[in-house]
C-alpha cells in the first residue's frame, strides 16, 4: 500500500511578495510629470493644471525630482538681500497629498519639512544613505551640490549688487509607504494579531475610481522678508529685476512601485495602518516653556503610531529681521511624556543629538531636535517602540533658558502610521 501524498502547505496572503519572477517591479513617469509652475518673484503662486496620479497598480511612492533654471535678480534700489537658512529646500512651501475619501498621506507646511524627513527616513534603503543623498551639514544647510542630484551649485548673493543661482535641482521623495524590517500588526484597539518582517507597511493600491490622488504645492516668491517663506530676504530696498532666466518650477514626478496582481499570495499584504507625513506651527512668542499635545499635530482623527518627530525652531524677528533658525542653545530640556506623564525621553541637548548621531550617523539641520522611536538597538525600522495616540496622550515639552522672542514659533513634524479601514482594488 502506497504512502498518501503530503499535505500541500497554503501560502499565506503576501508570502510571495517580492520573489524573483513573481512581483514586477516598475519606476516610470506618472501623471503631471513635466508640468511646470511659473512663480512670482514677490508673491507665493499655488500649484495648478495638475491631474490625479494614474489610477492603477501598487505604488509605494513617488521621487518628485523640482528644477529651478538659473536666475539672476538685478541690484535693484538699495536692497538688502541674503539666502535663507532652509534655501534651496523652501522654494517649496505648504505641499499636500491626499488620498481622497480615505486619509492625508503628505501635509507639510515647507519643503523644508519634507526634505528633513528624507533625510533621516528615505523610501528606500538605510537611514544611512539619507545624510549623503540631500547632502546636509550637520551644523547649518548650506546649498552644497551633488553630482547628478542638485546639479550645479552656484549661489552668489550680494548684499547690494544683486543675485545670481545656478540651477537648483530638489530630489524630493513622496512616501506611500515604509518599509520596516520588523512589524508588529496590531488593530485599532492595539491589541497584537501578527508579526511580520520586512515589508511595506502599507502600499497604496492605486486602482480604482475612488482614488482621486493629485500633488498640491506653493512655490514660494523668489526674494521675501522672511528666510522661512521666501529663499531669498529683502530687509530693506527695492527688489530688483530679472535679468537673466525665468522663475519657473519644472515638476517631474515619476512612481516607484509594482504591477498589480490578483493573487493575494503576490500581493503585498494589505495591513490596515498607513504611513503619513505631517507638519504644523506652534507660536513661542515670550515662553519660557511649552508643552505640545502630539494628538493637535496629527491628522486622520487625531490618532495613530507614531514613528517620530522633530521640532523646528525658527525666529522671524531674527538676523536683523531676515529670520534663522534658533539654536540648540535655547533649550535647556526637552521631554517626551505619555501617559500618566511616563517618560520616553528626556534629554538635553547634547544627549538627542548623540542618540541621533547612534542611529543615522547624521545630524539634523541648525534648530531641529529629533526624536526617532522606529529605530531599534541593532538600527533595524520596526513599530515596536511607537507610542500609539489612539491608546495614550503624548506630549512634546521643552524647558527654554530664558523667555523667546514674541515672534519665535516650532514647527512640529510627525511620522507615524493611521488606522484606515480600506479595501484594495487591482486593476
Amino acid at each position: 500500500m502506497s504512502a498518501a501524498a503530503p499535505a500541500q502547505t497554503k501560502m499565506a496572503p503576501g508570502e510571495l511578495f517580492g520573489m524573483p519572477d513573481v512581483t514586477r517591479w516598475t519606476e516610470q513617469p506618472d501623471s503631471n510629470d513635466t508640468i511646470s509652475l511659473t512663480g512670482a518673484l514677490q508673491a507665493a503662486t499655488p500649484l495648478t493644471g495638475q491631474t490625479t496620479f494614474k489610477q492603477s497598480d501598487i505604488v509605494f511612492g513617488w521621487r518628485w525630482l523640482v528644477t529651478i533654471p538659473v536666475i539672476t535678480l538685478g541690484a535693484g534700489s538699495a536692497p538688502v538681500y541674503a539666502a535663507s537658512a532652509y534655501f534651496p529646500f523652501n522654494f517649496i512651501q505648504q505641499n499636500e497629498l491626499k488620498i481622497s475619501n480615505l486619509y492625508d498621506l503628505l501635509d507639510l507646511q515647507s519643503g523644508i519639512d519634507l526634505a528633513i524627513f528624507n533625510a533621516y527616513r528615505p523610501l528606500v534603503g538605510s537611514p544611512l544613505r539619507g545624510a549623503s543623498q540631500n547632502n546636509f551639514n550637520p551644523q547649518a544647510f548650506p546649498y552644497n551640490g551633488q553630482a547628478n542630484i542638485f546639479g550645479a551649485t552656484g549661489l552668489t548673493v550680494g548684499a547690494s549688487t544683486g543675485v545670481t543661482s545656478a540651477a537648483v535641482v530638489l530630489p524630493f521623495e513622496i512616501p506611500a509607504c515604509i518599509f520596516l524590517d520588523e512589524y508588529v500588526d496590531l488593530d485599532s484597539d492595539g491589541n497584537i494579531l501578527s508579526l511580520s518582517h520586512r515589508c511595506p507597511v502599507s502600499p497604496l493600491y492605486a486602482s480604482g475610481t475612488a482614488r482621486l490622488i493629485s500633488p498640491q504645492y506653493t512655490f514660494a516668491p523668489y526674494v521675501g522678508a522672511n528666510g522661512d517663506v521666501a529663499p531669498i530676504t529683502l530687509t530693506s530696498g527695492i527688489i530688483g529685476a530679472l535679468t537673466a532666466g525665468t522663475y519657473v518650477a519644472q515638476n517631474r514626478y515619476q512612481r516607484y512601485g509594482m504591477y498589480g496582481t490578483n493573487n493575494p499570495v503576490e500581493q503585498p499584504t494589505n495591513f490596515n495602518w498607513r504611513y503619513a507625513l505631517v507638519s504644523k506651527r506652534f507660536g513661542l512668542g515670550g515662553v519660557s516653556l511649552i508643552d505640545i499635545p502630539l494628538k493637535a499635530v496629527i491628522n486622520n482623527g487625531g490618532g495613530g503610531q507614531i514613528l517620530s518627530m522633530f521640532f523646528r525652531f525658527f525666529d522671524p524677528a531674527a538676523a536683523s529681521g531676515a529670520g534663522a533658525p534658533l539654536a540648540l542653545s535655547n533649550i535647556s530640556l526637552g521631554k517626551l511624556l505619555y501617559g500618566s506623564g511616563l517618560i520616553r525621553f528626556q534629554d538635553i541637548p547634547v544627549q538627542m543629538q548623540w542618540r541621533v548621531i547612534r542611529q543615522h550617523d547624521w545630524l539634523p539641520p541648525i534648530g531641529v531636535w529629533l526624536w526617532d522611536l522606529a529605530i531599534d538597538d541593532n538600527r533595524r525600522l520596526s513599530n515596536a517602540k511607537a507610542l500609539n495616540a489612539y491608546r495614550t496622550d503624548i506630549t512634546a515639552h521643552f524647558d527654554f533658558t530664558g523667555a523667546l522672542s514674541s515672534s519665535a514659533y516650532v514647527v512640529v513634524g510627525v511620522e507615524y502610521l493611521s488606522y484606515v479601514l480600506d479595501q484594495p482594488v487591482i486593476m
